[in-house]
């Protein structure tokens, strides 16, 4: 038994050591295993980049941009590219996009320039990531910049594709050429015909294509007779049946330039049969020829010539020939008298469009011109108006002339709109009134700014337009508008010639508002700055200016005084240093003239001024001065008047001083003082009454127009009465107040009849005396309470007093 357990117990210890010793063995195993089904799987070749790029570039052999780019979408989201992998998936992304874009088509121009912009993008990356540069990508990038309108960076790319592929070169130097042809570069693009010409290998048909081109250079050179050799050979070479309208237009565009235009027209006629309007010429043909129909006043061809080379271009907004074309029709239509709203506005966008190059420029400027001036004389000033505002787009400096012109259009708008308003309804006259001022002020403000430009320029004539926008403001009514110009014009020019006129007419502007005190100081100028005091202008405010003194109060009456003497009393000779120009008559002679009316008028005014305080002996000899000087003026009736008013008001003073007359040391004769006093009196009242008939002869033979001279008319007879009466002559002085009383208002008449029953009285006439007494008193009973004592009834108080008292002490009040 034991020998048997033994056995077993043995034979379990070598299972346990047997198991012991398989365990590395089955690792082992496995491990060949996992080994053997590794390289199994990896049998399997690795994928390429090229194999993963394969499909898009299938797609874009078969015409399948989209599906590329969305290919190479997939995979650059899919995995991470080494650099050159992805360097790669942009390129092809570049070449993608420009697919896309061409199978498209232009589409709308946003869209057009995002694409455009993704190639230049996708292409840029790819070359920074190290895709080796070549004349395709050069050539791509340069087709993209071009379509974005960059030509200069078109040019550069094209010229790197150039010089990597020599044999697309002379593909890429037309583009080149045409490059720099579009963007006027001329220089450079006459450079790159004559490198394109010296080509060696070039064909019959492209040297003919070079010469055609440098022949149009030529031509806008002013090199016609050259260009026409050129274009000779260029039609010789060209086989093409194409080329050779090309040459024909060419040709007739030349002969053009040459002068011989009924050979150009039959060539450009002849080239136009040949495009049967599918070539790009075909427009420029059809603009020479509508050019040739305008000068020979065809206009209606020309129009039709105009909007088919219009209607070829129409996918080019951009085009040269396309703006001078509309504003060439424009022109014709406004020539012919069919210048409608539309034409207006296609004419103001080709302008704003016209900006540049300079040629382009200056032919809109010349036919924006013509057309408002053709619509100025034809009447029709707000389409001319409208044109006269392009123009003033395309040159924001304009020359002087054209504020001249845009004020003269503005100054007709306003009289045709002025014209208007009576025949409109009340609502619309209001209306039409606004627009009048509204035109008259543009036009103003035109004129104004005529004479800043005519300033600006040296031009020494700017008197005329600164007065003529004065003058406008005026009609306008807007005087603010008067004053802030004059005050811009003498703060900044307070040394100009002009600028003792302009401060003259600033102070009537503020006279004329009613801000005196600006008035004043402006007039305050004129009298005492150091350039100013000696002009006419001057000489011309002090009137005004001692007015306004004697407006502001008594205080100020001795300053008026002496103003109205320093040139009432000065002489009467111009002024050398007289201003240049005046605002109401810029002849020196006729200024010199007002300046002589302001002298006599302050003569005047001193003198009413003396006689209004009663200072009859320093009034008297101004007006003396003046009957004596200024005859024949219409203020001498007034003056000769208002001298006998003075000698009569004497002759009562010297009334007081005989009263007074007493014997004294210094007086020791009293009858003597007193018979001299009479004399003097009696020769003073002549003088009077010769003056006062004097004063109804001047008003006879020139009926007064203002009331004041009419009431010195009345009343001249009613003084020379009173003058009668003084003397002692009173069968004349009743024969005079009752001539006076027929003739007069009741005041006047209530005077003649107190004085008729006062003579009467003193030539003891008692009952005819007490008749004419109680006609007074019916008279005086048709007046006020108080005209007794307010000045109503023209007759000295003496009088009045002195016929209270008789016709009460006598019982027939």
């Amino acid at each position: 038994m034991t020998t048997a357990g033994g056995g077993a117990s043995r034979r379990l210890t070598h299972l346990r050591l047997a198991h012991v010793w398989q365990l590395p063995l089955m690792l082992l195993s496995l491990a060949l295993y996992a080994g053997a089904a590794w390289l199994f799987l990896d049998a399997r070749p690795a994928i390429t980049l090229n194999q993963k790029l394969a499909p898009a570039r299938e797609y874009l052999r078969n015409d399948r941009p989209d599906a590329a780019l969305e290919s190479l979408s997939r995979l650059a989201a899919a995995e991470k590219l080494p650099r050159e992998g992805e360097a790669q998936v942009h390129l092809l992304m570049g070449e993608a996009l420009e697919a896309q874009q061409k199978q498209r088509g232009d589409g709308r121009a946003e869209r057009v320039e995002a694409s455009l912009v993704r190639v230049i993008e996708e292409t840029q990356i790819a070359l920074a990531q190290g895709v080796k540069p070549t004349g395709e990508i050069h050539r791509r990038l340069g087709e993209s910049y071009e379509g974005l309108g960059k030509p200069v960076e078109a040019v550069s790319q094209y010229r790197q594709a150039i010089a990597m592929d020599p044999p697309r070169a002379m593909r890429l130097q037309r583009k080149v050429i045409d490059l720099q042809l579009a963007t006027s570069d001329w220089a450079p693009a006459e450079a790159s015909l004559d490198a394109y010409l010296a080509s060696p290998g070039i064909s019959d048909s492209e040297r003919a294509w070079a010469l055609g081109e440098k022949a149009m250079l030529l031509v806008d050179r002013g090199e016609a007779l050259e260009a026409k050799r050129l274009l000779a050979d260029a039609q010789r070479l060209a086989r093409d049946p194409v080329a050779q309208a090309e040459a024909k237009c060419r040709l007739g565009v030349c002969a053009f330039k040459l002068g011989s235009t009924d050979e150009a027209e039959k060539l450009l006629r002849a080239a136009r049969s040949d495009f049967k309007g599918q070539h790009p010429l075909d427009a420029e043909a059809a603009y020479v020829l509508g050019v040739i129909r305008q000068e020979k006043n065809d206009f209606v061809a020309a129009v039709a010539l105009f909007d088919a080379a219009i209607a070829a271009l129409a996918e080019k907004p951009d085009a040269e020939t396309l703006l001078l074309a509309t504003l060439r029709r424009g022109e014709c239509r406004v020539l012919k008298g069919d210048a409608d709203e539309a034409t207006i506005a296609d004419l103001t966008r080709a302008a704003e469009r016209a900006s540049s190059p300079p040629a382009l420029k200056e032919q809109a400027l010349a036919t924006v011109r013509k057309a408002s001036s053709v619509l100025t004389g034809k009447g029709n000033l707000a389409a001319a108006i409208e044109l006269l505002d392009a123009e003033l787009a395309l040159e924001p400096n304009p020359p002087a002339a054209y504020h001249g012109r845009l004020a003269a259009a503005y100054e007709k708008r306003a009289d045709q709109v002025e014209q208007s308003v009576a025949d409109a309804p009340a609502n619309e006259q209001v209306r039409r009134q606004q627009l009048v001022r509204d035109f008259r002020t543009k036009a103003a403000d035109a004129h104004l700014a005529h004479t800043r430009a005519l300033v600006s320029s040296g031009d020494g004539q700017h008197a005329a337009p600164l007065w003529r926008a004065v003058d406008l403001y005026d009609r306008a009514g807007n005087r603010e508008s008067i004053a802030a110009a004059l005050e811009l014009f003498v703060g900044e020019r307070d040394a100009d010639p002009l600028a003792a006129d302009a401060l003259l007419r600033l102070g009537r502007t503020y006279e004329a508002m009613g801000n005196a005190d600006k008035a004043i100081f402006a007039y305050e100028r004129l009298q005492q700055g150091e350039g100013y005091r000696k002009s006419p202008a001057a000489a011309k405010a002090a009137l005004p200016l001692a007015s306004l003194y004697l407006g502001k109060g008594p205080q100020f009456t001795a300053a008026a005084e002496k103003l109205l003497a320093a040139l009432a009393d000065g002489a009467d000779a111009p002024h050398p240093d007289r201003a240049v120009a005046d605002p109401a008559v810029p002849d020196p002679a006729v200024a010199d003239a007002a300046v002589a009316d302001a002298r006599k008028l302050a003569l005047l005014e001193l003198a009413r001024l003396y006689q209004r305080a009663s200072n009859w002996r320093d009034a008297l000899p101004r007006l003396e001065r003046f009957i004596d000087r200024h005859g024949t003026d219409e203020r001498c009736g007034e003056a000769v008047y208002l001298a006998a008013e003075c000698y009569a008001h004497l002759a009562r003073q010297i009334d007081v001083r005989v009263a007074s007359a007493t014997a004294s040391v210094e007086n020791p004769n009293p009858a003597d003082e007193m018979a001299r006093a009479a004399a003097t009196k009696k020769q003073l009242l002549a003088r009077a009454a010769g003056l006062y008939d004097r004063a109804r002869e001047v008003f006879g033979s020139r009926p007064p127009t203002r009331d004041a001279d009419r009431r010195y008319q009345q009343l001249s007879l009613l003084r020379r009465a009173d003058c009668a009466y003084d003397l002692g002559n009173y069968a004349e002085a009743i024969a005079l107040y009752e001539r006076a009383a027929r003739e007069a208002d009741v005041a006047q008449s209530l005077a003649a009849h107190v004085q008729i029953a006062n003579a009467l009285h003193e030539m003891n006439r008692p009952d005819d005396a007490r008749a004419a007494n109680e006609r007074a008193k019916s008279l005086l009973h048709q007046l006020p309470q108080a005209a007794l004592q307010d000045g109503t009834i023209p007759m000295p108080r003496a009088y009045l007093e002195q016929w209270l008292k008789w016709s009460g002490s006598a019982g027939t009040w």
